[in-house]
Parts: C-alpha cells; structure tokens; sequence
C-alpha cells in the first residue's frame, strides 16, 4: 500500500470528503471546503492513501469576525495519533492568507496536547466555550408566546413579505447588535455588513429552522441556525434585544427553533456558549441540553504583526 500523501484540495475530491466527513462525528466546517456562498471552495488540503480523504484542513473566513480567519482540520477517527493533522495544519499555516489575517482555532479541553501545540505556534486564548447537544423529540415543550409577539421562520418572512430585502435587513442590523456583545470579541463592534457572511451569506444557513421574533414590525429576537449535516443543526446566534431580556422569549426561540429542525428531520441540535455566560447555559440544561464539554478559542496575529 502507498503511503499517504498531502496534497491541495480540489474540486474533483469532493466525493473522497464527503466519505470522509461521514465518518466524522461533526464536520468540523469542512463542509466549506465543498463549496462557498459564492460558489468557490476555501483554500484546502487532503492527505489521501489508494484514493481516500484520510484528513482534510481548511482556511475559512465564513461565519467569522472581519479580518479573521479560521484554521479548521479533522483526521479519520481511526488515523489519529499519527501526525497527520499537525501535518495538514502545517500546509495551511505556510498558505499565504493564513500570514495576512487573524488565525483562529478551536482546541477541547480534553486536548492538551494540541492546545500546547497552538500555544507554541504563536496562538493565545480568546476565550472559553461551553459546547452541548439536545436529542430532538416529537414532544417537545409547547410555548406559550408573550402578548403581541410573533414567531416565525426565515423561510415564512420571506416567503411572506413584501419586500424580502427589508427581512434580512432587519436580520443583519440585529444579529450585528447581538454579536458586538459577545464576550469574546472584547467589545468589538460589529456592523450589519460584517455580519452579512453569518446570515445571508452563509451556505449551510438554513432558514426552514432559523426563527425570528417580531414585536409587532419590530424583529426583537432570533435563533440563527446552521445545516452541519441532514441531522445535525447548530445553533450560531441565540439573542433578544435589550428590552426582552428577563421575559423568556429566549427559551421560546430555542424550543420553536428545536421544533423546526425536528420538522427538517434532524435529530440533534448542538450549541457552544461563552464559559461566562451563566443564563444561556442554565437555560439550555432546563431545556435537556447535556454538556459535550469546554472549547478554548485561541487565535494568533498576521505573520506580519508579530
């Protein structure tokens, strides 16, 4: 048998990936690799042996803070321990995007090993997530929706308005508004074009299970949600405005938002949530969340900033 060999990404490899990320308990967002918002694959690269993906690496900026860029790899879960995933990230590392922009990885608490690896390719923590998953069922809690407030899906609001473009105006300028309070991003503020590649952008958005909340025309909250795989959805953006916070709109939108990806026919939600951010992880273990354990999020300046 041939050894493995490392080599770009190309379009025709698309089949060898697609093998590859079924056997993966996530995608890692390797998905990107097939194909982007604007059809073009990210940068990427393969390590194949007698034609199959035995691992895969992209550089993506989808779904990330301007400027940033995120450093993705995934090895076949009976290839690991064998270097091949510090091999594809050394591929990625020398591309040229990834010496101009932010890098940004994420590294589980259970992976020490990697994590004193980043540390030792000039990667500090930004900031620590809690990742957990919710087996969806038919018998969900039912809702019972504050006075004068709607919910919807993205797929509804824009089959149902006039102008669809106002909807996902309305989208950005909020999700904008939610991300610049994320604690890992230190108070950056984000605008609605920022954020356009999170949303509209974005290819594995799917609008049948993301949900909005409108206060009569007012859109007051959202629960962005991701197609990983046709049975797993993750959930990018849970928020309210400043007004509903404390009212328990936010459970409403997480189980209405489970409700829909149930109707999708996906059987698992998965979310990570800031370390800090006590409310959202007490609600989510109310709701039957079960922890999958901690993420660090660590990023490493451009090459040129160092």
């Amino acid at each position: 048998m041939s050894e493995p060999k490392l080599r770009p990404y190309l379009p025709d490899d698309a089949t060898a990936l697609e093998a590859l990320l079924s056997e993966l308990e996530a995608p890692y967002g390797l998905e990107a690799l097939l194909a982007g918002a604007d059809g073009t694959p990210d940068p990427g690269w393969l390590i194949c042996q007698e034609g199959v993906a035995l691992g895969a690496a992209t550089l993506s900026a989808r779904d990330m803070a301007p400027g940033v860029c995120a450093l993705r790899v995934a090895v076949h879960p009976r290839r690991r321990g064998q270097g091949l995933g510090r091999a594809l990230a050394r591929a990625a590392l020398t591309h040229p995007a990834a010496q101009h922009l932010t890098l940004e990885i994420a590294v589980p608490d259970d992976r020490p090993g990697l994590l004193a690896w980043a540390g030792r390719h000039g990667f500090a923590p930004v900031g620590h997530r809690i990742r957990s998953e919710l087996e969806l069922r038919a018998d969900l809690e039912a809702v019972v929706l504050p006075a004068d407030v709607r919910v919807t899906t993205l797929a509804q609001a824009l089959q149902e308005a006039s102008d669809p473009e106002t909807v996902w105006d309305a989208l950005h300028v909020l999700l904008a508004e939610l991300a610049s309070q994320i604690p890992d991003e230190a108070g950056r503020r984000f605008t609605p074009q920022d954020v356009q590649l999170w949303a509209r952008g974005a290819p594995d958005l799917d609008p049948h299970s993301t949900v909005l909340a409108y206060d009569g025309a007012r859109l007051v909250g959202l629960v962005l949600m991701r197609a990983e795989t046709p049975r797993l959805r993750h959930i990018g953006m849970t928020g309210v405005t400043q007004e509903w916070r404390g009212r328990g709109l936010a459970r409403v939108l997480k189980l209405e938002a489970a409700r829909a990806s149930h109707a999708q026919g996906a059987t698992h939600l998965r979310t990570d949530n800031d370390a800090s951010n006590t409310a959202i992880l007490r609600l989510n273990r109310s709701l039957g969340y079960r922890s999958l354990g901690g993420l660090w999020r660590l990023r490493r300046p451009p090459v040129n900033d160092r």
